[in-house]
């Protein structure tokens, strides 16, 4: 009975390779973390105020040219993100 029950485990949960990827042992700053809906629109929300931003002119021109480089990169992560799911 101990000898079927270990085997029904193990079927139950296949032995991943390490190679697999793992939720786990994502990290946030890493691009194939899972996303939520509500990180989409934290991440939308976060370029539209870049946005804002940029255009204030309070900005000095220095850091309003990195914003420029940053918006982008957050709209293009929340496009990706929202199109995997489809």
């Amino acid at each position: 009975m101990l000898i079927i029950g270990a085997a029904r485990r193990r079927q139950s949960r296949p032995q991943r390779e390490e190679r697999d990827s793992q939720l786990d042992r994502c990290k946030a700053n890493f691009a194939n973390i899972a996303r939520i809906d509500t990180h989409a629109h934290q991440l939308h929300s976060a370029a539209a105020d870049l946005g804002r931003q940029i255009t204030s002119g309070l900005v000095p021109e220095p850091l309003a040219d990195r914003l420029r480089e940053r918006a982008p990169s957050l709209q293009v992560t929340v496009l990706t993100g929202l199109f995997r799911n489809i």
